[in-house]
């Protein structure tokens, strides 16, 4: 949904200011966690869609009057599988080179989640500069290790965010990778970290790089 600053519906977009988006089979369950607005103006949606046995990473490009954008993976959608279980998208960010970074989990067992991060060429194709493949997932603690949010630095490093379970509860936990996807060992001698904050589970969901280059 596009608003006017006013509140009202902005009817350039799709004509209702409104739209919808099926991306699998129409028994498919398609949702949405992160929106931006490219450089170029185009809108960029990151989430999930069920493929019909697992959940898999799911982005759509838009043009800004709404219309899906074909020259992203010639449809304006694609969807991404890492492992054979469930993976979603949460926080999505364009690179400075206008790459596009998603960031999210990866389900390899049962209950037993990595954070899990996957980049794109700016038509849609996997950018295999970054580990390789394009994709990678890291295991922080015991299990169930979910990013909730993305930034790149200043310097071309990546930060994700999110908590990892630690065996008896949920902390804050943190990854920072060099440009490549390789972990960056100058980020806490192994380029991870979690940080429990009270007696039970605590959870990020945000993460920014202040301007003296700290990270909140």
């Amino acid at each position: 949904v596009r608003y006017n600053s006013d509140g009202s519906l902005d009817t350039t977009f799709n004509g209702t200011g409104k739209l919808t988006t099926a991306i699998g089979a129409s028994s498919s369950e398609d949702g949405a966690h992160s929106v931006i607005q490219q450089a170029d103006g185009k809108l960029v949606v990151a989430g999930y869609s069920y493929s019909g046995g697992n959940y898999d990473f799911a982005l759509v490009r838009y043009n800004s009057d709404g219309s899906l954008d074909t020259t992203f993976n010639g449809t304006g959608k694609l969807t991404t599988a890492i492992v054979s279980l469930t993976d979603q998208a949460n926080s999505v960010i364009q690179q400075a080179d206008g790459k596009l970074m998603v960031a999210g989990y990866s389900r390899k067992s049962n209950e037993n989640d990595d954070f899990a991060l996957v980049r794109y060429n700016s038509n849609g194709s996997l950018d295999t500069t970054f580990n390789g493949t394009g994709k990678l997932t890291s295991a922080i603690g015991a299990s169930d290790d979910v990013a909730t949010s993305v930034i790149q630095q200043a310097d071309g490093k990546l930060v994700a965010a999110g908590y990892s379970y630690n065996g008896n509860d949920n902390d804050i936990a943190m990854v920072r990778y060099n440009s490549d996807g390789a972990l960056d060992t100058t980020f806490n001698g192994t380029g991870k970290l979690s940080t429990a904050i009270g007696a039970w589970n605590d959870y990020a969901y945000s993460v920014i790089q202040q301007a003296d280059g700290k990270l909140v």
